[in-house]
């Protein structure tokens, strides 16, 4: 991180060359700093720790659960755990990640383009939109 910032200095705004390309601009490059890239990545090794400890044992616990049984067969509740169990995971390996998930519903009134009668319904598709932090965004 700090090799990145010491080597990226050119990225920095420089208003005769990036006033005709405003939207391309690096804008963040003030708020870049050394100190918060040792406190960040002071922080790491933990937090890769903690998430493959959390991967690991649920692994275990699976293992654990489908002994002596059909995988394909599973009774109710052992399935029940197994799911839940991976979705706490998940949260924990993005949590670790820097990656905190959260549902939000937004009301928007639609009824300029589809009528006064619109009502806001909840059922159908709905829209997934991610602010992506890193490239593991995308993995997770």
């Amino acid at each position: 991180m700090w090799y990145t910032i010491y080597s990226n200095k050119r990225a920095r705004y420089d208003p005769a060359r990036d006033d005709k390309f405003k939207a391309f601009a690096r804008m963040d490059y003030e708020r870049w700093s050394y100190f918060n890239a040792l406190f960040t990545h002071f922080f790491f090794l933990p937090r890769f720790c903690i998430g493959w400890l959390t991967f690991l044992c649920v692994a275990i616990l699976g293992i654990l659960l489908c002994i002596g049984e059909d995988p394909f067969k599973l009774p109710l509740w052992k399935k029940r755990i197994i799911v839940q169990s991976c979705v706490f995971t998940s949260y924990v390996i993005a949590f670790c990640g820097g990656i905190i998930p959260r549902r939000v519903r937004t009301k928007v009134d639609y009824s300029k383009y589809l009528g006064k009668d619109y009502k806001t319904t909840w059922d159908g598709a709905g829209i997934h939109v991610l602010n992506h932090l890193s490239a593991i965004d995308a993995a997770i």
